[in-house]
């Protein structure tokens, strides 16, 4: 992914993007919307619950860099 957010290299939203990326690519063979909801619901259970909370203490600090963007491109 060529656009980044603030922070995307902290180790909980690399481990985000890769489950991102690892769920886009699977999804990508599969027939019906009904196994896609499968294999997102699948995806995000796969997401532990140290990253999610890696990702959630991470946000102050993407959404300052935000805001001192006015809200525009952040790398």
């Amino acid at each position: 992914m060529a656009t980044r957010l603030a922070g995307l290299e902290s180790i909980g939203l690399r481990s985000l993007e890769h489950s991102r990326e690892k769920s886009m690519h699977k999804t990508s063979k599969i027939p019906t919307v009904e196994s896609l909801k499968r294999a997102l619901v699948k995806a995000w259970d796969e997401i532990s619950v140290d990253t999610l909370r890696k990702i959630v203490d991470d946000f102050p600090k993407r959404l300052k860099a935000c805001v001192e963007a006015d809200g525009g491109h952040i790398e």
